[in-house]
């Protein structure tokens, strides 16, 4: 058994002392049923376990509503904090942006437009900028996003949130784009316009 076993194993024995019993961290990420009695366990462990697949099971097991607030800023610390030098590393934090966009609501729109606008994240802020195209977004928001376009990992999502949430202004910075020099940025900025002008 490796360190990795040893660990899940251990969170797993705390789980079936409040009887919660599986074998695997993972099977707490079944979507048909959220074991809430779990999460105070799982949150304790995240900051402090040392095997990103742990750490990416108790995030995939946190994925649900019941979550709520307090698994929220766990994870945003988590996220502002992790450094992606290995590919392990930048799977986890996607996921975690991508739980993050499940449990945010706009009272995080400032925060999560701080971790856009920071490049030390990378890929994994994909997920929060297809959050934000859901959200009403001021000027500062459209900024953000513009600012975006220039970053290879974030630009296509960048475009389809300001098309979604930012109203005329974002709507001409798409269109701005239609001549890109890159053919798949064009064609994902014919492919906004055409959906937009089938639901007018």
């Amino acid at each position: 058994m490796n360190r990795g076993q040893e660990e899940e194993r251990k969170i797993c024995e705390e789980l079936a002392e409040i009887g919660i019993k599986v074998y695997s961290i993972y099977e707490l990420t079944n979507p048909k049923k959220s074991n809430a009695a779990a999460f105070p366990i799982l949150l304790r462990w995240l900051p402090v376990a040392r095997s990103d697949r742990n750490r990416e099971g108790i995030v995939r097991s946190l994925d649900f509503p019941e979550a709520g607030r307090e698994a929220l800023h766990v994870l945003l610390e988590q996220f502002e904090a992790l450094k992606t030098h290995n590919q392990s590393r930048k799977d986890l934090k996607w996921v975690m942006g991508k739980v993050i966009g499940h449990l945010a609501d706009s009272r995080d729109t400032p925060e999560i437009l701080q971790l856009v606008d920071d490049d030390r994240h990378g890929a994994a802020r994909q997920c929060l900028v297809d959050w934000l195209g859901n959200q009403t977004l001021d000027e500062n928001g459209i900024d953000v996003l513009e600012r975006r376009l220039g970053d290879g990992d974030l630009m296509l999502h960048a475009l389809t949130a300001l098309a979604s949430a930012c109203g005329t202004r974002g709507l001409d910075i798409v269109k701005s784009q239609q001549n890109h020099d890159d053919k798949i940025i064009r064609r994902h900025v014919r492919r906004i316009l055409e959906s937009r002008n089938e639901r007018e």
